[in-house]
């Protein structure tokens, strides 16, 4: 659910929290949480997703980047600078519109960026355990999944009709590593060594590139981050706002003075 910025503005940046596919934006509450003394936030839910697999099934990678679009344009009116949080599809979409919106995004923080996909057996195991409702208490890693999944749960054989957006994913994971390259804004990348369905060799594409910084988690997951690694990520961000925050006012002293 979009939250309307225009009633709520406290500075002049905004977070903009863009998910993965079939996710949803409850997977950026804690970030949500540090970020809201400080800047407005837009956590936005894409098309198809939360809701049903026929919903899903009949959205499309094109409505999803329009969404991410169209969001930044409307918030271009009413902030200086924007910010784009992803987290897996969502850090493609996001550099997409980084692309697109030079003046405007003023950084990215991307979790699990998937330029090299690569499906592990565990990640395979988890998904059918979500897929057939068959996911414990005890399970942290399908625990994880699970909650991160806004797409309600459907006959095995339906799962079939969703095979055309994944195939948009790997579409846009291909397009996206000639983009990066010609990134020149602040880049925070985290990347999960332990990772079931994203390639460490999706950072080779960022090689010798000075505006990026790349932090390799050693225990935490796609879905399930640990908690010394989770509480590292959310001191960056809050790092990245508390340094933005501070810009700010220095523009406007100067703008006053």
């Amino acid at each position: 659910m979009m939250i309307d910025p225009i009633n709520l503005k406290k500075s002049d940046t905004v977070v903009v929290f863009v998910h993965g596919i079939i996710e949803g934006p409850n997977q950026f509450e804690d970030f949500i949480e540090k970020a809201k003394d400080k800047v407005d936030t837009v956590n936005l839910l894409l098309p198809g997703h939360g809701a049903t697999g026929k919903d899903f099934a009949k959205s499309s990678l094109k409505e999803w980047k329009q969404h991410v679009f169209k969001t930044v344009e409307g918030l271009e009116e009413n902030y200086k600078h924007i910010i784009l949080v992803g987290h897996s599809m969502g850090t493609l979409l996001a550099i997409e519109c980084a692309m697109h919106y030079p003046q405007s995004i003023k950084a990215l923080f991307l979790l699990a960026i998937p330029l090299c996909i690569r499906l592990k057996y565990q990640g395979m195991i988890n998904s059918l355990k979500v897929a057939l409702d068959l996911v414990k208490a005890e399970d942290t890693l399908a625990v994880a999944a699970k909650k991160a999944c806004s797409i309600e749960r459907q006959p095995l054989l339906y799962y079939v009709t969703w095979l055309p957006r994944y195939v948009e994913l790997f579409r846009i994971a291909y397009t996206t590593r000639q983009l990066v390259s010609q990134l020149k804004l602040p880049i925070f990348i985290f990347q999960s060594e332990q990772d079931e369905f994203v390639s460490m060799r999706s950072l080779k594409y960022f090689k010798g590139m000075k505006n990026v910084q790349i932090a390799t988690l050693k225990e935490s997951g796609h879905f399930y981050y640990v908690e010394e690694e989770r509480t590292d990520i959310l001191k960056h961000f809050q790092a990245l706002l508390d340094k933005e925050r501070e810009e700010n006012k220095y523009e406007n002293r100067t703008r006053n003075v």
